[in-house]
């Protein structure tokens, strides 16, 4: 009997560890913005009972959307916006939901602040249609965090068929 020799140790990768973000409950203070001084009108929003321990507050103004699209004139329909933190800088990487019906169609999306640099570092935007419809009081749009944990309240908001006012621009602002 001859002994055998021992085979090579297989290299083993090495697993990196995973960041898990802790989020703690903060009370928010909802409010409605005036119109701002150039005339562009903005929404009252109506959010449903608060939950809570949110964060974060909600405006809306309404602007055309060739400011975003120019290729797409008036054949436009959707809805922006950004995510601020506490010292006004972009917030990446909240989720913002939107659902609700307009034009005869049930909307029900999420997507990532951060992920349409046209609004702005912590950009949003939903994509909805190419033709832009009137709704009253049957969207809404929420932010969460990570974990599908509520920022802000669930706040309605209305759409435009109106090629001056069709792209509703949503801006959530931590307040703490």
């Amino acid at each position: 009997w001859t002994p055998s020799s021992t085979p090579p140790p297989v290299e083993q990768p090495t697993l990196r560890p995973t960041f898990t973000p802790i989020f703690t409950n903060t009370p928010v203070k909802l409010y409605t913005d005036t119109p701002t001084e150039t005339g562009t009108p903005e929404d009252t929003l109506t959010p449903s009972p608060e939950p809570t321990g949110v964060p974060f507050t909600v405006t809306v103004k309404y602007v055309d959307s060739s400011i975003m699209h120019p290729e797409s004139g008036c054949n436009f329909f959707g809805v922006g916006g950004a995510v601020f933190d506490l010292q006004n800088n972009p917030f990446k990487g909240m989720v913002v939901k939107l659902e609700g019906s307009a034009g005869g169609k049930f909307y029900s999306q999420l997507t990532v602040s951060g992920t349409a640099p046209a609004y702005g570092q912590s950009g949003f935007e939903f994509a909805l249609g190419s033709k832009p419809v009137d709704s009253s009081g049957t969207m809404t749009v929420q932010l969460l965090d990570q974990a599908g944990l509520p920022l802000s309240g669930v706040n309605t908001f209305d759409t435009y068929a109106d090629c001056t006012k069709n792209l509703p621009i949503v801006r959530f602002e931590q307040i703490k």
